[in-house]
């Protein structure tokens, strides 16, 4: 198989669904639909910056740690709300929030024991003990300690008995002890505070799909396909990710099965259409591949996933030179748009003090494309930053080289001048 072929099906899965611009009939929730790890990378950056102006301020790690959370930096967030609770002890959401990172990678019992400190700091607060109680009984349910779980839903359903979440999760403990008519019992009520009460497990299922955990995602995908019977919407949305967590673990016949079900409830949405191509390109299915990626391309034609798939399809299909005009529609459309995301991956790496990890990605950057100053930039600010001026002036020259003097970055060009000056 062509080497670029299994990094477009591999990236493909990966690829966070982003709004589908002019689609407003199609059902996603925004949750599904946007990608907001630009915006988010770049909102830790500017906290950053406020930290280390003021470092003793515990509610800048508290926003900081959710920021580097939300994309996938779990070691850093987890570090921030500790900072956060050093500053804090009394910081019951800063406990809370780190549990949940270690929650949704799977480490229950280290979530427990944080959503307990919680508990123990927030008697004061409803909704935040409220929130601990709840995150704990789903940690107890995960790691199967029924004994334990009732004691703790009891109690966060006298702290709030209107709130549909613990009934749902009461539901779920009846039915896992083979109480089905206490478990009807408890998501009829669930239902009735909340009818779309299933879309808090597709949120969580999110969670776990980022971080590969595709056995709890599907708990919580199955949890609220059984809860959304009156929300049609809300099963659309979990069919079609447990169709793409089903590829992530490569069942890919139960992944088409799921994202049938999900095209059914709706036909308008160029994700789902996507989802499905990968699935069939992963199953040797190019023809029908192609039919979906064409389908999605004709709701939106700005969607770009679809010709990343469509390409993977043409090639397998022998259409080497359509293949490669979605490729380089691709590329061009799309490559200084990710390019400047990794720099800036790479900056909040500094930021964060973690300057190998923003020396690898300011390097990864310059093989994908030499030509791309802003990464040479910011990498020589890098060996300016650590005083290797040896190293930054051997990157610059290594740039020039490749692009010719004539076609520079004149910043570039300023800079040699200046180390070799000896003023730099």
């Amino acid at each position: 198989m062509k080497k670029w072929i299994i990094i477009l099906i591999v990236t493909l899965m990966l690829i966070p669904a982003t709004r589908v611009n002019g689609q407003n009939s199609c059902s996603l929730p925004s949750y599904l639909l946007e990608d907001l790890s630009l915006a988010k990378t770049q909102a830790a950056i500017d906290i950053s910056k406020s930290i280390d102006a003021s470092p003793d301020i515990a509610e800048n790690y508290v926003l900081r740690g959710t920021l580097l959370f939300e994309i996938e930096l779990d070691n850093y967030a987890t570090d921030n709300y500790e900072a956060a609770i050093r500053l804090n002890p009394q910081d019951s959401m800063a406990f809370i929030l780190k549990g949940n990172v270690l929650f949704f990678s799977g480490d229950y019992h280290g979530a427990i024991a944080s959503y307990m400190q919680a508990e123990q700091v927030a008697s004061d607060n409803v909704d935040q003990l409220y929130e601990a109680y709840i995150m704990h009984t789903d940690s107890l349910l995960a790691l199967e300690e029924y004994d334990s779980v009732t004691v703790t839903l009891e109690a966060a359903i006298e702290l709030k008995p209107t709130d549909a979440r613990a009934y749902a999760l009461m539901g779920f403990l009846s039915d896992q002890l083979g109480d089905l008519v206490g478990a009807t019992d408890n998501w009829n009520r669930a239902l009735s505070l909340n009818l779309d009460i299933a879309s808090y497990f597709v949120k969580n299922a999110v969670q776990y799909f980022e971080r590969d955990n595709y056995t709890q995602a599907t708990n919580n995908l199955n949890r609220a396909i059984h809860l959304s019977e009156e929300h049609p919407t809300t099963t659309a949305s979990a069919y079609y990710l447990l169709g793409k967590v089903y590829a992530g673990e490569g069942s890919y016949e139960q992944s088409l099965a799921a994202l049938n079900e999900a095209i059914d409830l709706d036909s308008n949405c160029a994700p789902m259409y996507v989802a499905r191509g990968t699935t069939h390109n992963l199953l040797g299915n190019f023809d029908l591949a192609l039919e979906d990626f064409n389908q999605a391309l004709e709701l939106d034609p700005t969607y770009f996933p679809a010709y990343n798939g469509r390409s993977v399809s043409y090639s397998y299909l022998g259409y080497d030179d359509l293949s490669a005009q979605d490729r380089d529609y691709l590329t061009e459309q799309t490559a200084n748009s990710d390019l400047h995301f990794l720099v800036l991956t790479g900056n909040l790496f500094i930021e964060l003090k973690d300057y190998e990890s923003a020396r690898l990605t300011f390097i990864t950057v310059f093989i994908l494309k030499p030509t791309y100053s802003g990464a040479v930039i910011a990498l020589g600010d890098l060996y300016r930053l650590q005083g290797r001026n040896d190293l930054e002036l051997e990157i610059y020259l290594e740039y020039v080289r490749i692009v010719g003097e004539n076609l520079a970055d004149p910043i570039i060009i300023s800079r040699i001048q200046e180390l070799e000056s000896g003023s730099g």
